[in-house]
């Protein structure tokens, strides 16, 4: 644990919103709209090198997927150098946003985070959590659809407690470790060019996003077996091709976070 994550440990989450950092009524009709209009928010009151480019950043994490947990919520979030941090917008919108959800449906509450570049995987270790409680309670979407006060998102948050907790470095990057080992295999055949710097750009973006101990891991299962994750096929892992229990086969489909195979110890995604 660095010193930015022990800073954070046992942080309660209405300790880390601003209430300038929150919008009742987001008036953009589209993904990228409602984002320029938070980053905008942000960039009041934050300095950076320019709207454009925390932008840039933003929307370059969500091209490797979508950060739509479903519920309702998203959480689009990006490193960049700021000397305050992390940053928490909070935006509401009443008509509902296309965000390319992971089960399809608009979003409604979107959490704009931003950190600094020195505290890796620092959204999936620490707003697991977070995500756990947003999608794990009935209604929250309804509840915060009713806000009308920074008092009333200061209550709900105030039971969201960041945590510095192992399984919560799992949460939510089923996608993209898969996305990660796909590329990996891809620049082996791509010696030069765009293409390859392409390539390399949508590496070093993912292995930021994504807790530094899943990073590591996925590189010494690489090295031993050539590849860090393998899909789950019929219940079968595809690495070893044992045959998981039913009830962590149960668990794992349709599940976007990261499991590892029991029996071969590779990380197993559906």
């Amino acid at each position: 644990m660095n010193a930015g994550q022990l800073f954070l440990n046992n942080t309660k989450l209405s300790e880390l919103i601003d209430p300038k950092m929150v919008i009742f009524n987001l008036q953009g009709e589209d993904k990228i709209s409602v984002l320029r209009e938070m980053v905008d928010r942000v960039c009041q009151f934050h300095k950076f090198e320019g709207n454009e480019d925390v932008l840039e950043r933003i929307l370059d994490r969500e091209s490797l997927s979508s950060t739509g947990v479903g519920n309702g919520f998203a959480f689009p979030h990006a490193r960049i150098k700021t000397q305050d941090g992390p940053i928490i917008c909070v935006g509401i919108t009443r008509n509902g946003i296309d965000f390319n959800s992971i089960d399809g449906k608009p979003v409604y509450v979107i959490l704009l985070i931003i950190w600094k570049p020195n505290v890796p995987g620092l959204f999936n270790h620490l707003f697991g959590g977070l995500a756990r409680f947003l999608l794990s309670n009935p209604g929250m979407k309804e509840k915060f659809l009713e806000i009308q006060s920074y008092e009333q998102i200061a209550q709900i948050f105030s039971q969201v407690e960041l945590q510095i907790s192992p399984d919560h470095a799992n949460v939510q990057g089923a996608k993209l470790l898969w996305k990660l080992q796909t590329l990996t295999n891809m620049i082996k055949e791509n010696g030069n060019g765009e293409e390859r710097a392409r390539i390399e750009k949508e590496i070093k973006l993912i292995r930021e996003e994504l807790d530094q101990s899943i990073v590591a891991r996925f590189d010494r299962l690489t090295e031993k077996f050539g590849a860090g994750v393998f899909k789950i096929k019929d219940g079968v892992c595809q690495g070893c091709m044992i045959k998981l229990s039913t009830s962590l086969a149960a668990t794992i489909h349709n599940s976007n976070d990261i499991f590892v195979c029991p029996k071969c110890g590779r990380y197993i995604v559906d």
